[in-house]
């Protein structure tokens, strides 16, 4: 792509798990009050317990911007959980492509077939291995991200 032609080409994409990496709950009150929100559904009161974690946000825009990576943002809490993770993450001015809800079965599936997903940053040291050569763990204060697709 040379002086602003436009392109098609497919961004290499990487997957980040909101829960406990892009999102912190600073302690257990919280914990258990973003519980109760969710249980009830009420999606938009639950987000707002969420702190958003510096270190992980500025590895995103390294990430995009020194990279050209696509980062998109997956939550396995639920489908409806999605639109409230978007308007915060939004409203910080966070660079992503988009946020999606998955399952264990549908994650895995997509990470099979779908080449253009480089790896699933993950903070879930079990979940790591579940993800096969895609799945990397992160640690919530992990500021460079491109070293761990190294």
């Amino acid at each position: 792509m040379l002086k602003g032609e436009l392109s098609s080409e497919t961004l290499p994409r990487v997957y980040v798990v909101f829960e406990n990496l892009i999102g912190l709950l600073p302690n257990a009150k919280d914990r258990t009050a973003e519980l109760l929100a969710r249980k009830r559904k009420k999606w938009e009161q639950a987000i707002d317990y969420y702190q958003l974690n510096i270190k992980t946000s500025q590895g995103l825009r390294d990430l995009y911007w020194r990279q050209h990576f696509r980062v998109d943002v997956i939550t396995f809490i639920d489908p409806g959980f999605v639109s409230a993770i978007r308007d915060k993450l939004n409203s910080r001015s966070l660079l992503f492509g988009d946020v999606h809800y998955y399952d264990t079965e549908l994650l895995l599936a997509d990470l099979t077939y779908d080449p253009a997903i480089l790896a699933v940053l993950d903070p879930d040291p079990e979940h790591v291995l579940l993800w096969g050569s895609k799945g990397r763990y992160c640690a919530s204060d992990q500021f460079n991200l491109i070293n761990l697709l190294a």
